[in-house]
């Protein structure tokens, strides 16, 4: 599950730094948000250690660009009536360039 979600956004993310011009100093913010409680917790859990671990070794390589990765976690506690108004948080409050939901 971990090469299936997670090298996908960071590629994205880095595809999108790359064409979307962004600022040397600028952290690539990608959003996270995924049961962290309730019934569906340990499989957010597991993904989210995977997806710290990901930003962790791009970071440690130099980040993308030289732009260092940022994980903007959100908990959607397993209900689309939580995740729907956290992915739009991300989106237009937090200035994700990528990221996972559900």
């Amino acid at each position: 599950m971990f090469k299936k979600i997670i090298f996908p956004i960071i590629a994205g993310a880095m595809s999108l730094a790359s064409y979307a011009g962004i600022a040397s100093a600028e952290n690539i913010k990608i959003g996270f948000n995924v049961p962290l409680t309730g019934f569906a917790a340990a499989d957010g859990q597991s993904a989210l250690h995977g997806a710290e671990l990901a930003v962790e070794q791009v970071n440690a390589n130099g980040g993308v660009n030289g732009n260092m990765l940022e994980l903007v976690v959100y908990d959607d506690q397993a209900s689309p009536k939580e995740a729907a108004p956290l992915a739009i948080k991300m989106i237009t409050q937090d200035d994700v360039v990528a990221g996972v939901s559900g």
